[in-house]
C-alpha cells in the first residue's frame, strides 16, 4: 500500500480540497454572528463557529469531512479502482445530504431569530466546500468510465 499521486484524478482532488476546507472553515470562521448599538457608543458584537452553533450538523459535517480525505486517500494509496469507487459512491451520499441540511440551514433558517442573526463568511465557505466535496466525489465516479473501451479478446468454439 503506498501512495501513488498519479492515480489522482481532478474528483479526487476537489473532493479533498473541499473537505479540508470545510474542517478549516467549521472551526476558524464565524458562521453566524450577532451585534447591537446599544447607544451612548457602545455596542458589541459575537461571532459563533459552525462547530459551536450546529450540535447536530456538526457530525454530519465532520462525516462529510472524513469521506472527502478518505476518498482522496484511498484513490492514491489502493492498486484496484473497487475501493475508491465505493468510497465516491458513499461520499456523494453523505455530501449530499450536508449539503442540503447546511443550505437549509444558510439560505432559509438560520439559527436564532432573523432580525438579529446574520451569517457570516465561515457558513458560506462551508457550504461552498460541502458542495466541493459532492462535485468531486460524483467526477471520480463519471472517471471511472473514461478508462477507454476493453481490448478485444479472440472468442474460442466451445465444442
Amino acid at each position: 500500500m503506498s501512495f501513488d499521486p498519479t492515480r489522482l484524478r481532478r474528483g479526487e482532488w476537489i473532493a479533498g480540497a473541499g473537505g479540508v476546507l470545510l474542517l478549516v472553515s467549521l472551526f476558524l470562521f464565524d458562521w453566524y454572528g450577532a451585534s447591537a448599538d446599544l447607544g451612548n457608543g457602545f455596542s458589541f458584537s459575537v461571532g459563533a463557529n459552525g462547530w459551536e452553533t450546529h450540535s447536530i450538523l456538526r457530525w454530519l459535517m465532520l462525516l462529510t469531512i472524513v469521506a472527502g480525505v478518505a476518498l482522496w486517500l484511498l484513490t492514491a494509496t489502493q492498486p484496484t479502482d473497487a475501493i475508491p469507487l465505493s468510497a465516491a459512491v458513499v461520499t456523494v451520499v453523505v455530501a449530499g445530504i450536508t449539503t442540503l441540511c447546511l443550505a437549509w440551514r444558510v439560505l432559509v433558517n438560520e439559527p436564532g431569530p432573523n432580525a438579529l442573526i446574520e451569517v457570516k463568511a465561515g457558513a458560506w465557505i462551508g457550504l461552498v466546500a460541502a458542495a466541493l466535496v459532492v462535485v468531486g466525489a460524483w467526477l471520480s465516479m463519471r472517471d471511472e468510465d473514461r478508462r477507454g473501451p476493453l481490448p478485444d479478446v479472440p472468442v474460442r468454439p466451445l465444442a
